[in-house]
């Protein structure tokens, strides 16, 4: 039985972090590592992690001062021994048969990367996030599987995954990212795997709670989401000139992405007002630059307050349609897709 390293970044985490360990100690897949890296916590989490490590002998637990998510993963997979590697966030958790699946998938299919499906769980009540698609698997090659990831029909997140490790061994998460790090992580191992796969069944819970934008507040860190955009579009286009066209609108739309997280608060383009015009002329320009004409660029260039303006009705309609849903899964008796609950960050005026 080929032995799977699951790892978890920890970092004050003492609130939830037994609830995930308790999902990966119970993986009906038995042959697994548990590799723990405690990044600085000051809370009780290293206490509670050094307790399941004196209880289960496949957990291991290591200390280091705090140096971010980033360092804590690359840890994991550089003392990492599993012919397959999975990376699991501290406050979220794996369903039973969540590593079984995987690698069952993944092993039959001869593939170097398995993703699966992920579980949002929103303020404690659950909605199942599924893709849009009715395959139960999905193969892709090499060059379909970076084209799946541009066009974000798989998810573009390091968890959820099952990586045969020769795939990621010789890369790691840029410890100079803060955010998207995850994401130009998995844009890497994708260039290493010869085939991934894509398996319609939920294997993962996330638990979306108060630390978004909007709840934890706008920094400079997240302008960043740009320059991992700017990452990809500088390897795609020579490794990949085929996807070119792709490319340039994958860049485009990361780019409108941060661009409406700004636009919709007041305060943040107030804050970052230098930021925020200097994304809009980086937008205009490269709409120019590669003739990209689609609607959303076009209205910014029309107006960017006539932009504002659609961009806050747009919203309006989504929230609305998100507490209709919201009510519906209280009284759990609906579901909805992925693409279902298109959030304004990522679709607004999309022809």
């Amino acid at each position: 039985m080929d032995k799977i390293s699951i790892i978890v970044p920890v970092y004050n985490s003492e609130k939830y972090i037994s609830r995930c360990i308790d999902s990966i100690i119970n993986q009906t897949y038995i042959n697994i590592e548990i590799i723990i890296v405690n990044d600085g916590s000051l809370d009780g989490s290293g206490k509670i992690l050094d307790r399941y490590a004196a209880i289960d002998k496949r957990i291991k637990v290591f200390h280091q001062k705090n140096k971010g998510v980033s360092s804590a993963r690359n840890i994991g997979i550089k003392m990492s021994k599993g012919k397959y590697i999975s990376f699991v966030d501290s406050d979220d958790s794996l369903y039973p048969e969540s590593m079984e699946t995987l690698h069952d998938y993944i092993s039959k299919a001869g593939a170097d990367i398995a993703t699966g499906v992920v579980n949002v769980i929103y303020n404690a009540r659950r909605s199942v996030k599924e893709t849009n698609r009715s395959d139960s698997l999905l193969v892709y090659n090499n060059l379909d599987g970076i084209k799946n990831f541009m066009l974000e029909n798989t998810s573009v997140y390091s968890v959820a995954k099952l990586y045969r490790a020769n795939v990621i061994k010789k890369i790691e998460f840029s410890l100079q990212l803060k955010i998207n790090e995850d994401k130009y992580f998995v844009y890497q191992a994708l260039k290493n795997a010869k085939y991934s796969i894509y398996i319609d069944e939920v294997i993962y819970s996330y638990y979306q709670n108060n630390s978004s934008v909007t709840h934890s507040g706008f920094s400079k860190y997240y302008l960043q989401i740009a320059t991992v955009a700017d990452l990809i579009f500088d390897d795609s286009r020579i490794n990949y000139s085929e996807l070119f066209d792709l490319a340039i609108k994958h860049r485009i739309n990361s780019y409108f992405w941060l661009y409406n997280i700004m636009t919709l608060s007041s305060q943040i383009r107030s804050v970052h007002s230098n930021d925020y015009m200097e994304l809009r002329k980086k937008i205009l320009f490269l709409g120019n630059q590669y003739n990209n004409k689609s609607l959303k660029v076009n209205v910014l260039k029309l107006s960017p307050n006539i932009y504002l303006v659609l961009a806050l009705i747009y919203n309006f309609i989504l929230i609305k349609r998100l507490m209709i849903m919201m009510n519906n899964i209280k009284k759990n008796t609906h579901k909805w897709k992925h693409n279902a609950f298109p959030s304004v960050i990522n679709r607004s005026f999309q022809k």
